[in-house]
């Protein structure tokens, strides 16, 4: 058994070859700051600010040619890459962009309170925020999908015209444990996402 926040650390580097990522360190996102630390191919650059991280996996992009990937903590931390999410929109460069959340069961769509502005701590339903200037955005609330989400944001983000995908992985999904060999994968059905 392996964490989702491992499996996604492993993505990095075995199917995007990307070998430095950004990241802003929060509570939101504290299993995936783990998994990064431990996951020893990937040099992870903390920059002091969530705006330069985004800016970051812009120029890391444009410069390797791979997918920049940058993680975010909840609430304004994500809403601090916005940014640079639009720069990376506006200019055609393929990136992932990946948030925490609160445990889904502090959360208040899972809760089923509409219009509550905020019920986890640092709570914020930062999706509706970034469709606009993104080619796809998700929460991965099933464990079990994260290499489906994961393959599926990745592939469209480079498919047609290049852009910046989101992932929103909430603390209970990044924490949970998962088997590795019986996780599910995704193939594109339409071969023009763009």
């Amino acid at each position: 058994m392996i964490r989702v926040g491992d499996v996604v650390a492993k993505y990095v580097v075995d199917s995007l070859g990307v070998d430095t990522c950004f990241a802003v360190t929060g509570a939101g996102i504290m299993h995936l700051t783990d998994a990064l630390a431990c996951e020893r191919r990937i040099k992870t650059i903390f920059p002091h600010h969530e705006q330069t991280s985004s800016m970051a996996v812009d120029a890391y992009s444009r410069y390797t040619g791979k997918i920049g990937v940058a993680f975010f903590s909840t609430g304004p931390a994500s809403t601090n890459a916005v940014t640079g999410l639009a720069g990376c929109w506006q200019d055609s460069v393929a990136s992932l962009f990946i948030s925490g959340q609160v445990k889904r069961a502090e959360s208040s769509h899972f809760q089923g309170f509409d219009g509550l502005r905020q019920f986890g701590v640092q709570e914020l339903d930062i999706l509706p925020i970034v469709r606009p200037i993104t080619k796809y955005a998700a929460q991965v609330y099933d464990p079990t999908e994260i290499l489906v989400e994961l393959d599926k944001a990745t592939y469209i983000a480079k498919s047609g015209r290049p852009g910046p995908v989101w992932l929103e992985i909430p603390m209970d999904v990044q924490a949970a444990l998962v088997d590795e060999e019986s996780l599910k994968r995704w193939e594109p059905e339409d071969k023009d996402l763009g």
